[in-house]
């Protein structure tokens, strides 16, 4: 009987340390679920950018690579602090968009244009049309999409859009490779690399259980958003290697043909509206404070004779961009989150290209 005894102790022992476990185990997870939760909740003011527009993927003649949900409210404050809304088209607009909607000004760019990195009031696009206030400006920049891969899609564009008086293609480069330059002359699909269309980004999108969570959780996105900056770190060696290999330069011959073409493209769709390239050269900083802009090493004269031969309005942003810096002492990008001078267009740069574009405007009409 006394070993009757000791068996079932020895049981109840065991059973006893199970439920321990499963009820330590259970405590944890509901403690990770909850601190998610109250993580996400605090984020939702700090970062909660939109994702990708599912239903986009299979749309057939596109304007850029993916769009956003449409309706969504969004903030970012790891570079600068924005906040804004994603249109019912699934971009970044104060206005909603409709066929009928007359649209007088179509700007196409990457990230610059989109302008997460400001508020929307403080962005180009609003700026401008505020500036001329009798024309609607649409903004159709998004992340990702380079000069390049914004003239691959400009007809499809204007087949939607039907600008009537201007459409704006932003750069912070003129220079570029052959084989892109004759990829977009032979009418090719331009290849970039956008952010969440490879790795686990792509995955996260395509599974329902996993797309919902990651929709309503700030905290997710923001840890997801750190994992990409890092892989991003750790490939930029690559994507050096890669632009040496791909002999990046000012190629006069490809480029007029590729001016030739966008000039085309929008004659054959026939579209009456002119044509700007805005371009906003980087800037650096060196030791004794002088200001280093990209176009001094760049054929902005070059580039800008070929645009007029071509009917092409060409908006050269460093005289402005200089002459902020040196009158008072502003730079128009950086942030005081990031680093002075690198990155994104801050406010004062918006500012800047907006009243250049509005003046380039005025003198044209």
């Amino acid at each position: 009987m006394k070993k009757a005894n000791v068996k079932i102790s020895e049981n109840d022992t065991k059973k006893d340390t199970n439920l321990k476990k499963i009820n330590y185990f259970g405590k944890f997870i509901l403690s990770g679920i909850l601190a998610v939760i109250v993580l996400s909740f605090g984020m939702y003011f700090y970062f909660n950018i939109p994702i990708h527009d599912e239903s986009y993927d299979n749309v057939v003649n596109k304007i850029t690579n993916y769009k956003y949900e449409p309706i969504e409210i969004y903030t970012r404050g790891t570079e600068g602090y924005g906040k804004g809304r994603i249109n019912n088209d699934g971009y970044v607009n104060i206005h909603d968009y409709s066929k009928d909607m007359p649209i007088d000004i179509l700007i196409m760019g990457s990230s610059q244009i989109e302008a997460f990195q400001v508020n929307i009031d403080e962005s180009i696009t609003t700026l401008l049309e505020k500036n001329l206030k009798n024309k609607v400006v649409y903004n159709v920049g998004i992340s990702g999409h380079v000069f390049l891969q914004n003239v691959s899609k400009i007809k499809n564009a204007i087949d939607k859009y039907h600008p009537k008086d201007y459409i704006i293609l932003e750069t912070d480069n003129i220079n570029f490779s052959t084989e892109e330059l004759n990829s977009i002359i032979n009418n090719e699909e331009f290849e970039n690399n956008v952010s969440e269309n490879e790795g686990i980004m792509s995955k996260i999108r395509k599974n329902k259980i996993f797309r919902t969570i990651y929709r309503y959780s700030p905290f997710l996105k923001l840890v997801f958003q750190q994992i990409q900056e890092f892989n991003k770190m750790n490939n930029e060696d690559d994507l050096i290697d890669s632009n040496i290999k791909n002999d990046i330069y000012f190629n006069e011959y490809l480029t007029k043909q590729l001016l030739v073409k966008i000039k085309n493209d929008v004659s054959n769709s026939n579209s009456e509206a002119k044509l700007i390239i805005m371009y906003h050269p980087s800037t650096t900083l060196k030791e004794d404070g002088s200001l280093i802009l990209s176009s001094e090493i760049e054929n902005v004269e070059e580039f800008s004779s070929l645009c007029k031969e071509n009917g092409i309005y060409f908006l050269d942003m460093s005289d402005r961009f200089r002459e902020e810096y040196e009158k008072n002492y502003v730079l128009p990008y950086g942030f005081s989150n990031t680093s002075v001078g690198n990155g994104h267009l801050n406010k004062y740069g918006h500012k800047m290209i907006a009243d250049e574009l509005y003046k380039l405007i005025k003198e044209v009409e």
